[in-house]
């Protein structure tokens, strides 16, 4: 039987008010001990304040260096995007149309701006035809390395405006330069040497041809003459 006035509470209830109680009790007992150590030791506190005011201190730097770490970063994405457009520039490049510019200047064709050939109304001078004969022989071996093609009978040999052609059956150097001047009519050498070249010429178009049937010379080569396919006649590359 319940006595009167007094209310009778659940246990829950009464379990959660000795937790708190308890919780109370322990912080109130913490509190004492740090205020105990606060007051046997002030340096302690001190230690902790210093610290924090350290910490403090390093946030700003923290943020200076992540700032700095953003701009390189992208400072290096620029560097690669512009990497990246000129490799794409590069794959679009001919190299041999890049290292070997062949046009013309009147009457003549010309290799890297040098004349290759002369006339009587236009005296070109020796020293320009012979670095035009260099650049051509260099380019005529770089095309043939690219195909893996190794000439029957000659070999190149590009030396600036010293280049010459090996005659493999012959053993003997053929001269790709001239000086001009007086010459015996037995001196040869020279128009040997251009009259080999548009063989080892001959020689790399046909190999062109067997891959690419389209391709076509503008001039049709016949032991050291050019034919122009557009008038029928031939012209001798001696200069003799």
């Amino acid at each position: 039987m319940n006595v009167a006035g007094k209310k009778k509470y659940p246990k829950a209830y009464l379990i959660n008010i000795v937790v708190f109680q308890v919780k109370q009790l322990f912080i109130n007992i913490f509190i004492s001990i740090i205020l105990g150590v606060v007051k046997r030791n002030p340096l302690f506190f001190h230690s902790i304040s210093c610290k924090n005011n350290g910490f403090l201190f390093t946030i700003p730097n923290i943020k200076i260096k992540i700032e700095k770490l953003n701009f390189l970063s992208h400072s290096l994405d620029n560097q690669l995007a512009y990497a990246a457009s000129q490799l794409e520039r590069l794959k679009k490049t001919n190299v041999f149309n890049a290292t070997f510019h062949i046009w013309h200047s009147g009457h003549f064709g010309t290799i890297n701006s040098f004349r290759l050939g002369r006339l009587p109304s236009a005296p070109v001078d020796w020293s320009e035809i012979n670095a035009a004969w260099g650049q051509t022989t260099l380019l005529l071996v770089a095309l043939a390395r690219k195909m893996n093609l190794t000439f029957k009978r000659f070999r190149l040999v590009p030396f600036g405006n010293h280049s010459y052609i090996e005659a493999l059956d012959q053993n003997k150097e053929l001269p790709l330069y001239g000086s001009g001047g007086f010459k015996f009519l037995w001196d040869t050498k020279f128009d040997a040497a251009m009259v080999a070249f548009l063989d080892c010429l001959q020689q790399f178009k046909e190999q062109v041809e067997k891959g690419d049937s389209e391709f076509c010379l503008p001039y049709r080569m016949d032991r050291g003459k050019i034919e122009d396919s557009a008038t029928g006649n031939s012209y001798s590359i001696k200069y003799v």
